[in-house]
């Protein structure tokens, strides 16, 4: 269960347990009466829905078994909605009676998904539960950490609210993913486009959408279909490019540039320019100073994720190198890229697929519809939020480099990310909503350094006359 909705099941938890005890007892109750029933009628139509009621009965009081044994005492069923309520109940003892991880079991899931679907070609009005019977599976199988398996669930359910980007056709597919998915994970969705599937319950979680479900989704979706991709593929697997740039995505964060730089360069050059928004959250580049002074470096032209990265690697391996004026400056370059490429820089859709102002704010964090990056912002709250990795380049150029005016860039840039990094955890550890925040009154430590050492540089000057705070701060 996603930690959104653990969370208000502690909050209501003993209401809840009050609740459950009253009804446990009222369907224990119900339950004998309707065994007692049984035992006295003498109608074939009347016995079918009582051994369906006792079924449905003994799965409120978990006992599986009983409820099993009473569905299978039911003949063929004639009747529309007899049938698809004995597949409903199916489906919610199945996992209670067998091991949804075997092969043998998820055939029986994909039998009794595609008798669903048939039986609500006649009982339309049902086919919300359909979604929630899907939901239902992916949270068993996120349960068993398998994860893939748990999202193409997720993802086939598509007419659950996800958040409030679930207008973006493109991100809907991979939402899932992006929140709980490792890269071995992606490398496994990777592979299904490669092969054709080979077993029911694949076939049932890749194919394409029948025209009830593109009937009942289109009722009540907020995303216009693509009719030539779900004629293809369904919804369940996104689309090769789209897994490589998460791929990618999981690696940057993961500080793995390497693993990076190979998932985007198997994506087509022009693909951050033509799809979703990254054209507008993208810099031409990522290490151009944060201020946009003159960097005499090779450009970037159009956005290319694989591009930057290439630059990326190179950088690194300059800053472990024996030169230290080169390494002093590629720890220049690499902290300019990790503050734009965080949630305070303009190439921050390197690291996340969405944005909003309320994101780091703590009283915000469980209305996962209000901001982007809600899920990983713990793991990678200090990276993104908080400008770690910014902060320890420039360190580094001032522990290397002799040179003043590249110091003196380092030392103002430092100010900055010390400044926003301590907002942001102010931010963070607020009781406040978002719109009645209060400003930290907070200057760095670092600003009398930058007077006391380098107020003699170009850099100082500079920065002196552009910059109301240095001006009302001396």
């Amino acid at each position: 269960m996603p930690p959104e909705e653990e969370a208000l099941l502690q909050t209501n938890t003993p209401y809840l347990r009050i609740n459950e005890r009253k009804d446990l007892k009222y369907a224990t109750q119900l339950l004998d009466l309707a065994t007692r029933l049984l035992v006295q009628n003498q109608s074939k139509h009347q016995e079918d829905w009582l051994h369906l009621a006792i079924a449905h009965l003994a799965i409120l009081g978990k006992k599986p078994l009983l409820a099993q044994m009473h569905l299978n005492a039911v003949d063929t069923p004639t009747n529309e909605v007899l049938k698809w309520q004995i597949t409903v109940q199916k489906l919610l003892i199945l996992p209670q009676l067998e091991n949804i991880g075997t092969e043998r079991t998820k055939t029986q899931v994909a039998d009794l998904f595609k008798d669903l679907q048939l039986v609500n070609y006649q009982v339309p009005h049902e086919w919300g539960m359909y979604s929630k019977l899907l939901l239902y599976y992916s949270r068993l199988y996120q349960g068993k950490k398998d994860l893939v398996t748990a999202g193409l669930f997720y993802n086939r359910a598509r007419s659950v609210p996800i958040n409030a980007r679930r207008a973006s056709d493109y991100y809907h597919p991979i939402a899932y993913f992006d929140r709980y998915a490792s890269i071995e994970d992606i490398d496994r969705l990777l592979k299904l486009h490669d092969r054709v599937p080979q077993t029911a319950f694949d076939r049932f979680l890749l194919a394409p959408c029948t025209e009830a479900e593109k009937k009942h989704y289109e009722q009540t979706n907020w995303t216009t279909l693509d009719e030539k991709w779900l004629t293809q593929h369904g919804w369940a697997l996104p689309t090769r490019e789209a897994l490589l740039d998460l791929k990618g995505t999981l690696a940057f964060r993961e500080r793995r540039y390497k693993l990076a730089q190979a998932a985007f360069a198997q994506i087509p050059a022009d693909y951050w320019e033509d799809n979703y928004y990254f054209k507008y959250h993208l810099k031409e580049d990522l290490f151009a100073n944060t201020s946009k002074m003159a960097w005499q470096g090779r450009p970037i032209k159009k956005f290319n994720k694989a591009l930057a990265l290439t630059r990326w690697v190179e950088l690194e391996q300059q800053a472990i190198g024996t030169d230290r004026e080169k390494a002093a400056e590629a720890h220049y370059l690499l902290g300019n890229a990790c503050y734009n490429t965080s949630y305070w820089g303009s190439s921050w859709m390197m690291f996340s697929y969405g944005r909003t102002d309320a994101e780091p704010f703590g009283t915000n964090r469980n209305n996962w519809h209000l901001f982007a990056f809600w899920a990983q912002s713990k793991r990678f709250f200090a990276q993104y939020y908080g400008l770690s990795d910014a902060l320890q380049h420039y360190r580094r150029v001032l522990d290397l480099s002799k040179d003043k005016e590249l110091k003196a860039k380092a030392m103002y840039m430092l100010i900055a990310c010390d400044q926003i990094s301590h907002r942001a955890y102010a931010f963070a550890a607020s009781d406040k909503k978002y719109w009645d925040r209060e400003e930290p009154n907070y200057r760095s430590p670092y600003l009398r350094f930058f007077k006391k050492h380098f107020a003699g540089t170009g850099m100082y000057k500079a920065r002196h006359s552009a910059c109301p705070e240095l001006k009302d701060y001396f």
